[in-house]
Order: structure tokens, then C-alpha cells, then sequence
């Protein structure tokens, strides 16, 4: 996953946008204006940071799952090998 991606960068443009817009109908003291940004501000990023933790998750299950045939032919070797030290049949 790289440091930046596409999503974060377009929030990130999205979101500085947004302030700028909202500085300027405060200057222009158009404070109904400017709470209707802030509310569009605050939804794109609980939005955003919403998509990037499901896309975190995403990669952590799939770290796991491609984890799990490895430690299971490990198991496996391991137990095979404790029941032939111990005489025993799998």
C-alpha cells in the first residue's frame, strides 16, 4: 500500500479546498455559509478515514489468510514429526 494513495490525496485536495472556502465566508462573515462547509469538511474526512480503515482491514485479512497454508504445512510437519519420534501414527 503506498504512503499516499490516490483516495488520501484526492481527501486531502478536497479538504483544503474546503477550508479555503470556508475562510473566506467567514472574512465575508457568511457564518451560515461557512458551518454548512465545515459540516461538508468534517463529512469528507469522517467519510474518508472510514475507506482507508476498511482498506487497512482489507490487507490485514489478506496478510493473514496467505499466512494461514504456511503454518499449517508447519503444524503439520511438526506433528508428523512428534508422532514419529513417539511411535505413534497421525
Amino acid at each position: 500500500m503506498p504512503v499516499l494513495p490516490d483516495e488520501l490525496a484526492l481527501i486531502t485536495e478536497r479538504v483544503t479546498a474546503l477550508r479555503r472556502a470556508k475562510e473566506d465566508a467567514v472574512d465575508a462573515q457568511d457564518f451560515m455559509r461557512a458551518a454548512e462547509i465545515r459540516d461538508a469538511e468534517k463529512a469528507i474526512v469522517r467519510d474518508g478515514v472510514a475507506e482507508l480503515d476498511e482498506q487497512t482491514a482489507r490487507a490485514h485479512l489478506t496478510i493473514a489468510l496467505d499466512m494461514i497454508p504456511p503454518l499449517q504445512a508447519r503444524v503439520d510437519s511438526l506433528l508428523a514429526l512428534l508422532h514419529h519420534q513417539h511411535g505413534t501414527t497421525v
